[in-house]
């Protein structure tokens, strides 16, 4: 083997564990507060949802992927994964 070969081999054993933590580094206060909120609002609605931070965003879980935020610097995004008419029923179980 080769240096390079080496070098390759030994960062695909390197895991990294990402947390929320690693996400909301570098966003503003604002941001982290927004999250926050939004997480606590979330699991008041359904304590069995997991929030799942992984390479580009956090995801929201319950059985399956539902949702997931996404962060900068001054912008935070949720992008919902279910369908209009699964998000429709959902809105209506919980109102």
């Amino acid at each position: 083997m080769n240096s390079r070969e080496e070098f390759v081999e030994e960062v695909e054993k390197v895991e990294v564990n990402y947390t929320e933590e690693f996400h909301l580094e570098g966003v503003s206060e604002e941001i982290k507060t927004t999250y926050f909120k939004h997480k606590e609002k979330l699991l008041k609605i359904n304590r069995n949802l997991v929030f799942n931070p992984q390479k580009f965003h956090i995801s929201v879980v319950h059985d399956r992927n539902i949702a997931y935020f996404k962060f900068r610097k001054k912008k935070i995004r949720l992008v919902i994964t279910l369908s209009e008419k699964g998000v429709k029923i959902k809105i209506k179980n919980i109102l």
